[in-house]
Parts: C-alpha cells; structure tokens; sequence
C-alpha cells in the first residue's frame, strides 16, 4: 500500500488519513484537517478519482499504518462512521457543527454511533453525566454507563468486542475508571479526553511541572508526603494552601497560616500520598473557573473554597486574556472537555488547578452542548498534547 503525506488511503472497510508534518490520529480520520484525495478506489465512493505519486511517500504510509494499528475491528469500524459522516458534505469542505440531530433513519441504523459513560460510584446520582447519557439516547444514539468498581466487568469482552466509537469517563482521582480508559485506549478504542491527558492533570504534582515548563502562569510549588516537612519553606511564602496531589473537586485543601498550624494537619493527613504546598494568593475569595467544551469557553465566578462567608456563582464574560490563556492549556495537555481555575492576584492571573470533565456549572445549556462535543470527538478523534507528557514525571516521595 502507498501512500504520501497529505493524502487519504482507502483499504476494504479501513481509511488513513494523512497530514503534512504529523502523525494520523490514532482514534479516526480529523475532518478538519486537510482535503482528501483517494490513493485507491473510494469502496464507498461513485467513481475513482486521481492519484498522486512521491516515492519517499509510500514508506511513510505504511510505516503509519503499521504504527497506528489501523487493522484493528476498532478502528475499521471507526473509519466506516467517519466516511458516513463524511459523505454528507461536499469532499474538501468544512464539515458543518454538529447541531443536535435528528434520531438517525432507519438506513443508517446500522451504523448508529455506540458510546460507552465510565460513570464512578461516586458519581452514579450525578446528574450531569446521566443527562448527558439521556440526552444522546434521545437523539438516537446507543449508550451503555458503566461503573467501574460497581460492577463485575468482563474486560475482555468491554475491551475486546469493539462495540463502542468512544469511551467517556467521569471519575474521581485515584478511582478504577482511569485504569479501564488507558487499557481501552491502549487496544485502540476513542476516549474523551485522550486518557494519557486525563492521567497528566489528574497528577497535581505532574500538571505542575508541565505547567511551569511551558510557561503558564503557576504559583511555587512544594511537594512531601510527611506534613512536617513543609516547615522548612522560607518563612517569606506563608500562608501555605496545602492540597494532596491527587485531589479533586476542592476536597482536602487547607490554608496553612504558619508551620505551627502543620500539627493540625498532620492529624487529618495519613502520611502515605503526595501533598503539594504553595503560596496563598492574595485576592478578593472568588475563584474564576473557566470551562472549555470542544474549543467554546464559557466562564463561572464562584467563592473560593478557602473563603468563608460568601457564596457566588454566577456565569461572566472571559477576556481575550483568559480566554489565550485558557486556550493555551488545552492544547499544552491535549485536552478537549476541561476546566481551569484562576485566581487574581498582584501579578495577574495564575492557574491554581486543572480538571478533565468537570461539572460546568453554570453553563448555559450544558448538556447539549456537551453532547454536541462529543458527537463531534467521535469523528475527528480527541485532540493530542503537542509536548510529550511521558517525559513530565512528578515526584513519588519527598
């Protein structure tokens, strides 16, 4: 088979997209990308259409192919849904947005999109998760929620079978989902987010370090497992917020006035997991979360957890400053549905935590927005970090 950079391979039931300057994605053809031309007759198209020839080319299209994994049922599927979504544009066009659409006919029944919720106990009465499950079912498509640590899997038949387009997960830190969704991933199955990112900002410490070294706005920070040991932070850098490494939602964050105050931590605080120690900053207690959805951004003022008596949240403008800023994070880590939180301080904003799925309250019609994106992720596939997260390994011990 041959192929040449900026050229789409078609193969049987299987397609690879290639672009000049990067790998294919591994979960599907990117719509957006680039103006297809058959190598080999379109099975699905009325005629063939032209073919071009670089030598250097063919190497690099096998090479891709064989690297991808595109033999697998996973992706043969996924590249049919792709060429059906396809064929109702003009090829070489910009694909509309998805609006929400219509159950699908009974032609296309056979090809209905097939979406798996991991869907954590913690989560089970949440009810954006399960609206946005119900929300896709009533448009037609097939959606199954499963709980991870709930039920009893059959992973090789979850995994294995090839039955759904995309897997999406709402789970806590440290929970069992996350380890089903990177073992989905690593057979070739669609996850929204791209679970090597959902890994990256789960790990605070990791999120950290990939932060800071490309440039984003973060306060210093300090990382040990034993409370006592955040006495040796110059005196200068109190109050301390302390948080653990692995949290999530707010929970377990406390404002550290002192090393004296260390003892009172030390109570509520195993000694087992990371804890992450940085400056307070100075502000006014309302946090800015901004939500992002597919590239919409869309921003929520709330208390901060540190403040007490106030209670905000309220929907505001973004400016073009953290709306850049916000911009910048989801394509450092490769993220589509995510939140940022930001705090202002003397210097400007800086970015206090990074969260994949997060609740988005307070975005106007949220659910079918989200259930848009990730119609929309089904057929372009999740974005990818352009930085390797692999190389940002965070401390285990200090």
């Amino acid at each position: 088979m041959l192929a040449i950079a900026g050229t789409t391979v078609y193969s049987g039931f299987a397609y690879l997209w290639l672009t000049s300057g990067r790998r294919p994605p591994r979960t599907g053809t990117d719509l957006l990308d680039a103006t297809p031309h058959h190598l080999i007759t379109d099975p699905w198209a009325p005629a063939p259409t032209s073919l071009a020839s670089v030598a250097t080319g063919g190497l690099h299209g096998l090479y891709e192919l064989i690297l991808t994994g595109w033999h697998s049922p996973h992706r043969l599927r996924h590249a049919q849904l792709a060429h059906q979504q396809t064929q109702t544009r003009q090829r070489g066009t910009t694909p509309p947005q998805l609006a929400r659409p219509d159950p699908p006919s009974e032609e296309t029944t056979t090809m209905t999109v097939r979406l798996c919720l991991l869907l954590e106990e913690r989560y089970r009465n949440d009810s954006l998760p399960l609206h946005l499950a119900h929300r896709l079912q009533q448009q037609g498509y097939h959606v199954d929620i499963v709980r991870p640590g709930g039920h009893l899997l059959d992973l090789a038949e979850l995994i294995d079978s090839g039955n759904h387009d995309a897997w999406i997960l709402k789970t806590v830190s440290g929970g069992p989902g996350l380890g089903l969704l990177e073992a989905g991933a690593e057979a070739g199955l669609t996850t929204i987010n791209d679970a090597r990112a959902i890994r990256a900002v789960r790990d605070k410490a990791r999120a950290h370090l990939i932060a800071e070294r490309h440039g984003l706005p973060v306060p210093p920070t300090w990382a040990a497992t034993a409370p006592d040991a955040f006495a040796a932070v110059p005196a200068h850098h109190y109050p301390l917020v302390v948080k653990p490494a692995d949290g999530s939602a707010g929970h377990a964050v406390h404002l550290i006035t002192g090393p004296e105050d260390l003892d009172n931590l030390r109570t509520l605080h195993n000694g087992h997991s990371l804890l992450l120690g940085q400056p307070y900053v100075l502000n006014s207690g309302v946090d800015l979360k901004v939500y992002c959805i597919d590239g919409r951004l869309f921003g929520t003022e709330c208390s901060s957890p540190l403040a007490t008596g106030t209670d905000i949240e309220r929907p505001v403008r973004l400016s073009a400053e953290i709306s850049d800023l916000a911009h910048r994070v989801g394509e450092i880590f490769g993220l589509d549905l995510f939140g940022v939180d930001i705090v202002f301080g003397s210097d400007g904003p800086i970015i206090v935590d990074i969260n994949d799925f997060p609740s988005f309250r307070r975005v106007p019609d949220a659910v079918n927005i989200l259930a848009d994106a990730c119609l929309s992720l089904v057929w372009s596939g999740p974005r990818r970090s352009r930085v390797d997260l692999s190389r940002h390994a965070a401390p285990t011990r200090v």
